[in-house]
């Protein structure tokens, strides 16, 4: 019998049980792999830092693929976080629209994938200047949004009403509200 195991060293953990802090040894075995196995995200919190941008981007390409916002052309989506790292990923998103087999005639038709990809919304919390530049190049501008994540533990220091104001008139839209 194989046995997988994996050894990681923590640094300077704290003991519940006497406040001090020591460098400790976390062992995980494995007697039989399973079918699928699922690595968790949690140590470094890489399931926030991480983890959601990957969701974001999943769920702008679910969208977009899947037809969704096609066969529902009223329907108005905003995602935070930029919606991952979709900037970034733009050209390779564009790209699989156009070449891969799944991708429908309607998708695959030049600049189809950029016009779904403009009726999503995004909230600009993306915590560098450069990130948020990238998103600006691929995105519809009009629907870019500030504040969607207030309570967040990655809040940035500045002033939010200022900030916001750029946007202001974006989120009334998203918002249905009144025009100022």
């Amino acid at each position: 019998t194989r046995i997988y195991s994996a050894t990681i060293l923590l640094l300077q953990v704290e003991c519940e049980a006497c406040n001090c802090k020591r460098d400790t040894v976390r062992r995980q075995l494995i007697g039989t792999l399973p079918n699928l196995l699922v690595i968790h995200l949690k140590r470094f919190d890489l399931d926030i830092i991480v983890g959601f941008a990957a969701q974001e981007t999943i769920a702008v390409c679910t969208l977009i693929y899947g037809g969704v916002l096609a066969r529902h052309p009223q329907l108005d989506v905003c995602l935070s976080h930029g919606g991952g790292a979709t900037g970034y990923l733009f050209g390779r998103m564009a790209s699989a629209a156009r070449k891969r087999p799944w991708a429908s005639a309607e998708l695959s038709a030049e600049g189809a994938f950029e016009a779904l990809l403009h009726r999503l919304w995004f909230d600009i919390h993306v915590h560098a200047e450069d990130s948020l530049q990238l998103l600006k190049a691929h995105v519809n501008n009009d629907r870019l949004v500030f504040g969607t994540n207030f309570a967040g533990w990655d809040q940035q220091p500045g002033n939010v009403r200022e900030e916001a104001r750029t946007y202001t008139s974006n989120a009334r839209k998203l918002l249905r509200g009144e025009a100022p």
